[in-house]
């Protein structure tokens, strides 16, 4: 059946397509404007919407300083803006007014990205070499936008130059990037290709050491190694088929991969050999056609393949004494999108009319296998073990329409609503999606924006470990997992007096149903038939305002802003009392500063602080005795308070840095930039353990990865 609704649904909008098609060679002589390589793009994908609230327009100049190790990062950049925290330090995840990292949806040509970062999250996939710009959405969201309760990181991908080839080659402490674009037939197609590869090796490994497998009890290990390499390909093809259709095919590929091992010699006796490999990465296939059916009419017909998919193996074997113990586990998750849709747009008088349709086939896959075998005074015990799901498939259909109107100078209105149909086996949920936008224009300074939001999500993130890590991995929601709903009201002033200053002020509320609270094993990955009575679903709610001012003159630019905000959850079983969420950060202050000095020279510096993120404690712990090598620390449940009842010191850093720019003797410009994250070497901690005191009791035991870290990166253009 649910074949047979795909099916249909793809024939549907193919039909749609060529009916827009055919209506367009019937209308010819209304064309009157020339196609051009983003007309089309900027009527559709990015409008301008004069009532939205919550949303912010980035371009690549902005991504520049704001980021890790002195790379360009889209999400580093994001997490300083106001009513977003960054999570964990160097992590690319989002807690957008109090979501989850999983809430956010990102997409990079109209195409959902599952696996975000580099590095466990220290990068974000996003090269910024290709792209054009990028919308950032935390309410008001479009009718277009669903499946997500947070946040919308829409990601756009430029044309190829269509008459000239130019590049950028860049270089700096983490890694290098190459990009290349120019005409394939000038004026009527051209390309756009960037790659990325990370070096990070040496900056990695006394951390991977750090956390590598130590095997403390056993004294004759020899060797302890660790790799780690990622890389990321982009390609955009563009073809201008005639005055109204354009053609883009687009591929994206990244790819990362750890390894970490400990060798012990066998040949003498005692010893313990660990193997640990971790792949995981993104792929898409798209096609986008851009066609303009009337003076009036607009469309962008999208068909793509996406994927985010994991690979986590691990091999160990000790021996001690007569006894030796194998163990073999692989743990392969997966989230394969098959999706068409049709974004359109008609602007008549008085009303901007934006409607479409979409069908996505979800493919959840989970594998697991665990090998086991212990030899002890001549017996041998084997355990193996298969734990495939092959029936987590979900079919999402849905259907939009919004209207922006302007029913007085001082008064525009956007209505929107937006139906969806998930269908999994044995259940099917619809959702009623309403969108709308007021924005008084109470003189040619000022406007007052007012806008309420509903949004669905039917995908659930099992965080099947106790960091963000991308072995956390997708499932649909079921006839026992409910989707999860956000209710979102937001107020916005905006204040431009001139060309110098800009003044933004916003305050949101946000009710949450359904949230889930995962508290299965944090150690690996739960069993597939079993993962759904891991969770318990409660509610949430987040609140809070925020300030940004920004102040542009001559040749200084500076910028700052103020949230406060509350990020609360409730679940009946686990914790029937509002608790403060895990990044619930009463307080987030960013300050950024630049001064060009002339053409060739500009300096900058950005400020962070936020209060510190939470931890659940137990108020007390005690030891268990009995055990073959040691007393182990047991949580005692009924001594927890509450959850997230621990607050983490505040957090706070600044970056400094400075750009050159000249010319070589070729006549190509280059860029050398000069920079320190973390100037003052604030210790911020990444992670908590609670240890035994040697003078007896018990502590906890803050620990900071990096400090002070000075960067270079070279940049040449050509």
């Amino acid at each position: 059946m649910m074949k047979r609704l795909l099916v249909t649904t793809l024939f549907l909008l193919a039909f749609c397509m060529v009916a827009s098609a055919q209506d367009g060679r019937r209308n010819t002589r209304e064309r009157i404007d020339t196609i051009k390589s983003s007309v089309i793009i900027d009527d559709i994908r990015r409008p301008a919407v004069k009532s939205q609230t919550g949303m912010i327009k980035l371009i690549k100049d902005d991504f520049n300083f704001k980021s890790v190790f002195g790379t360009p990062d889209v999400l580093k950049t994001i997490q300083m803006l106001p009513g977003v925290a960054q999570g964990t330090e160097m992590k690319s995840d989002m807690y957008v007014r109090g979501g989850t990292g999983s809430d956010n949806l990102y997409l990079l040509d109209n195409v959902p990205v599952y696996q975000i970062g580099h590095l466990l999250g220290m990068f974000s996939v996003f090269n910024t070499e290709i792209l054009s710009t990028v919308d950032f959405y935390k309410s008001g969201f479009p009718a277009k936008f669903g499946g997500r309760t947070s946040s919308v990181v829409d990601v756009g991908i430029k044309d190829g130059d269509f008459h000239k080839t130019t590049g950028v080659f860049s270089a700096g402490v983490t890694d290098g990037r190459f990009q290349i674009e120019g005409p394939i037939r000038k004026g009527r197609s051209s390309y756009n290709i960037a790659f990325r590869h990370g070096w990070v090796e040496a900056v990695m490994r006394p951390l991977l050491t750090k956390f590598n497998v130590d095997g403390a009890y056993l004294s004759n290990d020899i060797t302890k190694d660790g790799h780690y390499g990622f890389s990321d390909l982009d390609a955009k093809v563009s073809w201008i088929l005639g005055d109204s259709d354009r053609l883009t095919f687009n591929t994206f590929l990244s790819f990362d991969y750890m390894r970490l091992s400990n060798k012990g010699d066998k040949e003498l006796g005692d010893y313990k050999d660990y193997d640990g490999n971790s792949v995981w990465g993104n792929g898409i296939i798209s096609a986008n056609w851009h066609h303009k059916a009337s003076s009036r009419t607009n469309f962008i017909a999208t068909t793509y393949i996406t994927d985010g998919v994991c690979d986590i193996y691990h091999r160990t074997e000790t021996s001690a004494g007569p006894d030796t113990w194998f163990e073999k586990n692989d743990n392969i998750s997966n989230i394969l999108d098959f999706g068409n849709k049709i974004n359109a747009e008609t602007r008549l008088k008085g009303h901007n009319l934006r409607y479409g349709a979409a069908g996505i086939f979800h493919r959840y896959g989970a594998f697991r296998r665990s090998d086991s075998q212990q030899e002890s005074g001549g017996y041998v015990s084997k355990d193996n073990t298969e734990k495939i799901d092959n029936g987590r498939n979900a079919l999402d259909l849905s259907i939009y329409g919004e209207d922006e109107i302007r029913l007085a100078r001082w008064l525009d209105v956007n209505a929107g609503l937006r139906y969806q149909m998930y269908a999994v086996t044995g259940k099917v949920y619809n959702f009623l999606e309403p969108r709308t936008a007021l924005n008084f224009n109470l003189s040619r300074s000022t406007s007052l924006k007012l806008s309420y939001s509903r949004m669905n999500q039917p995908d659930h993130l099992i965080m099947s470990y106790m960091m963000d890590y991308p072995g956390n991995f997708w499932m649909p929601s079921t006839v026992k997992m409910k989707p999860m709903r956000a209710d979102q009201y937001a107020v916005e002033l905006d204040f431009r007096p001139d060309r110098v200053w800009y003044v933004n002020a916003a305050g949101f509320y946000k009710g949450l149903e359904n949230v889930s609270e995962y508290f299965g094993s944090k150690a690996r990955f739960p069993d597939q038939d079993s993962w759904e009575t891991l969770f318990v679903q409660g509610e949430g709610r987040a609140y809070g305002a925020e300030v940004y001012a920004e102040l542009r003159k001559g040749k200084f630019d500076i910028s700052g802003s103020y949230t406060l905000s509350w990020s609360e959850r409730r679940h009946e079983i686990l914790a029937p009392e509002w608790y403060p969420d895990r990044f619930d950060n009463r307080h987030k202050i960013c300050l950024n500063a630049s001064y060009k000095a002339n053409e060739l020279v500009n300096i900058y510096l950005n400020w962070n602080y936020h209060s510190g993120n939470r931890l659940t404690l137990p108020s007390y712990y005690y030891s268990v005795t009995g055990w073959p090598d040691e007393n182990i620390l047991q949580p005692v449940p009924d001594g927890v308070t509450s959850p997230n009842n621990y607050s983490f010191p505040a957090y706070h850093r600044l970056d400094i840095g400075i750009d050159l720019k000249a010319t070589n003797k070729w006549g190509n410009d280059y860029l050398v930039s000069f920079g320190c994250y973390n100037v003052y070497g604030r210790k911020n901690p990444m992670y908590a353990e609670i240890e035994e005191s040697s003078y007896g009791g018990y502590g906890l035991r803050l620990t900071s990865v990096f400090t002070a870290f000075p960067t270079i990166r070279y940049t040449l253009f050509f």
